[in-house]
């Protein structure tokens, strides 16, 4: 159930927060796993997105989103009218991505603007694990993440895990890109919590 939809400090991001059916509920999920969240619309109609937690607790889940403002047009058909060279499988990838970014946009503004204290939403892991490392040698020294935006809140996750495991002598280095220097505000708090422990 939907406990708040409120702005997060002077950002342009929300921050929602959800409790679980039991205060001692915990969703088992993996390092920088999405969780996928479903709910229909006054319209009788499904809305779903997948979304990154920003922190989870025992009995609830947060996550963190920006509601972006009405355009006359919607990702999907802003991506096609940009130009791209690329071949089949990139304007694929392109589609594929404008249309995850419009379902999270459509999600966003109406359980900002429209769900109530107390509505509920059916949410599960994805199933799917994300951020892994790829590479031919193992990472000793250190990891450097770029996020922009709400992109920040895996990365939380991320640097977390590096963080508990007492065997990793691996640095994290975080580079946080947003619009607006006000993006910045609360969040910094949340990363000098995580990273003090």
């Amino acid at each position: 159930t939907l406990r708040s939809a409120e702005p997060f400090g002077q950002t342009s991001f929300y921050r929602l927060v959800f409790d679980l059916p039991n205060p001692n509920y915990y969703i088992p999920l993996r390092v920088c796993e999405p969780v996928n969240l479903c709910c229909i619309n006054e319209n009788s109609q499904a809305v779903s997105t997948e979304l990154y937690p920003l922190e989870q607790t025992r009995g609830s889940i947060s996550f963190l989103v920006e509601p972006l403002a009405e355009t006359s047009s919607s990702p999907i058909e802003r991506s096609s009218s940009v130009g791209g060279g690329g071949g089949e499988e990139e304007e694929q990838e392109d589609f594929n991505t404008a249309w995850q970014d419009e379902q999270r946009e459509v999600f966003t503004r109406f359980v900002v603007d429209e769900m109530e204290i107390g509505d509920e939403v059916a949410l599960k892991p994805s199933g799917a694990s994300r951020l892994e490392y790829r590479g031919q040698a193992p990472v000793v020294d250190e990891m450097v993440y770029v996020a922009v935006g709400t992109g920040v809140a895996p990365i939380l996750d991320q640097v977390q895990s590096v963080l508990d495991d007492n065997d990793s002598s691996v640095a994290s280095t975080v580079v946080w890109i947003n619009e607006s220097a006000h993006d910045f505000d609360r969040i910094a708090s949340v990363f000098e919590r995580e990273c003090n422990q």
